[in-house]
């Protein structure tokens, strides 16, 4: 099988998308529920799935996982963590955020686009350039 240098070899990518975003929509139940051969036969697909454009692009699945631990485990904080205080602790208690925020994200449908509106219990966010109600 030849392999093509580059990206050039979109419909490649798009597959490795596409078979992504399936495994994602897969409950984990169901995964439970299937056969053994199975997994080995899905597991098969995602791995080659993933290693032709990794290989098309001379990378190894191994270095990028590699990589991406090494990554990850940079912005994690150490033993040695010092935190600061928060920005707004010298103001008065009712202009300072919560120490917890709790958000919900609720997505909204309109003809013309998708939009996600979070609402909190003390923060109006969003709403930065309407005039509030009070």
């Amino acid at each position: 099988m030849k392999m093509r240098k580059g990206p050039e070899h979109p419909c490649q990518l798009a597959r490795l998308a596409n078979r992504a975003g399936v495994l994602a929509g897969v409950s984990l139940a169901s995964i439970h529920a299937s056969s053994p051969s199975s997994h080995s036969l899905n597991l098969g697909f995602h791995l080659t799935e993933l290693a032709i454009p990794g290989a098309s692009l001379d990378l190894k699945i191994e270095n990028v996982a590699r990589n991406n631990i090494d990554k990850i485990l940079s912005r994690w904080p150490g033993d040695k963590t010092v935190y600061l205080p928060p920005f707004d602790f010298v103001r008065p208690d009712h202009e300072q955020f919560p120490a917890k925020l709790a958000m919900e994200f609720n997505e909204r449908d309109t003809p013309r686009r998708l939009y996600c509106a979070e609402p909190e219990a003390r923060v109006h966010w969003g709403r930065l350039n309407e005039p509030d109600d009070y």
